[in-house]
């Protein structure tokens, strides 16, 4: 049932991309002669710096692709400006089973879309692609982009070093006396503390900052949510020892509340979230049955309470700023307590099996309106107990208020 539930989510995200808001928004171009157009540019809050990007000339042209063979810069108003420019830049890894056993960088000559942190007279600029981040750095005075040089690398087996060149390359190109081998100790190759650094620059040279990028430094947000629901249980009891059939127990609808918290992840305009959500969960059903020939009466009975901990991914299609579609996927830790599943003949007991710890999956798709969710989760498949196979399916409707 999964996986009939989870193909009926994947049916509904092409309707989910086109219907959810794709946002262009009031941006400029420059072309390579340096000619400017207003256009509107498609906001993918990129993570990584993108190698093209779509606009459009007014709110009923076509799209358009861009790369960095067509503009040399382009900019989504007061949000993000990026830069063509060809560098030499070093990738060497920063994985420790793979580093570099050489001190100096390994440049290669790229053109690559540079997004700008810092504008005025000292510029900062930056890159990245997955976990590896590179700054770079211009001056009215020297025009061209260099990188600033961190590099870690191991020089022995059992070692581990790190060049800090770029402190001294911006004590070299920057006088300042603000600026001074003390200062660039404490400064780390990290937005917040270089983009600190470079506004101070420009302070010190009485030059205007135009332009500051801080969008990356956004903290992750945290949402907290309480979300009562109705749970629709089963549980199918597989051929067994005890009474060699199939049993499936009563469907049996149950309450329970849960706490969620939600960390939006700052990159891709906050469609991408990391769930947590402890709930309570109890069930209690049984199923009953008379053997044709000797009238013997077999019950099978479940007492089952639970914390259930689903740890999951949430992507979101807005709509708007209040209301927005969302998917879950999720791995669920499962703590039950206090939990029997009980096998009876005539009324007699034959066994009583204590339900323990274990775990599921599980698959949910909601709608977000102001402070408002309603959402529909499937969790299946609880796992082998002793002799006994079983499968566990559990269906919930999810009501949710946003506390913050």
């Amino acid at each position: 049932m999964l996986t009939k539930f989870l193909k009926t989510i994947l049916l509904f995200l092409p309707v989910l991309n086109i219907y959810a808001q794709i946002r262009f928004e009031p941006g400029y171009i420059l072309d390579h002669q340096n000619q400017r157009k207003e256009v509107l540019i498609k906001n993918v809050d990129w993570l990584n710096n993108p190698k093209s990007f779509e606009y459009k000339l007014d709110e009923n042209s076509k799209i358009e692709t861009a790369t960095t063979h067509d503009v040399s810069e382009f900019g989504i108003t007061n949000k993000m400006i990026y830069k063509t420019s060809k560098v030499l830049i070093d990738y060497s890894s920063e994985d420790i089973r793979s580093l570099s056993v050489i001190i100096n960088p390994e440049f290669k000559e790229e053109t690559l879309f540079l997004r700008q942190l810092v504008k005025g007279n000292a510029n900062l600029y930056k890159y990245q692609k997955g976990e590896m981040i590179r700054y770079f750095f211009n001056s009215l005075e020297n025009p061209k982009i260099e990188q600033l040089i961190y590099k870690m690398y191991a020089p022995a087996e059992d070692k581990i070093d790190y060049n800090y060149f770029y402190r001294t390359q911006i004590l070299t190109h920057f006088k300042c006396p603000a600026i001074t081998k003390s200062l660039l100790l404490k400064v780390s190759y990290t937005d917040k503390r270089l983009i600190d650094l470079f506004e101070k620059i420009n302070q010190c040279h009485e030059a205007e900052v135009s332009f500051v990028d801080r969008s990356k430094m956004s903290d992750i947000k945290l949402h907290m949510n309480i979300r009562p629901r109705l749970n629709l249980n089963q549980l199918t009891i597989g051929t067994n020892s005890l009474d060699d059939k199939t049993t499936k127990l009563d469907r049996s609808a149950s309450f329970g509340i849960g706490l969620e918290l939600e960390l939006i992840l700052p990159f891709n305009n906050n469609k991408w979230s990391i769930i947590v959500e402890p709930n309570f969960l109890s069930y209690k059903s049984e199923s009953e049955s008379i053997a044709p020939i000797t009238d013997i009466k077999s019950k099978w009975i479940l007492d089952y309470k639970s914390i259930d901990v689903p740890i999951g991914i949430r992507h979101s299609f807005f709509f708007d700023r209040q209301s927005k579609l969302f998917i879950n996927g999720m791995f669920v830790p499962v703590f039950s307590f206090n939990s029997t599943l009980r096998f009876e003949r005539n009324e007699a007991l034959i066994s009583e099996m204590r339900i323990g710890k274990g775990f599921n999956f599980g698959a949910g798709i909601g709608y977000t309106f102001n402070k408002f969710t309603g959402e529909i989760r499937y969790i299946t498949d609880l796992k082998r107990r002793d002799n006994i196979e079983n499968k566990y399916n559990n269906l919930s409707l999810i009501f949710g208020y946003n506390l913050f």
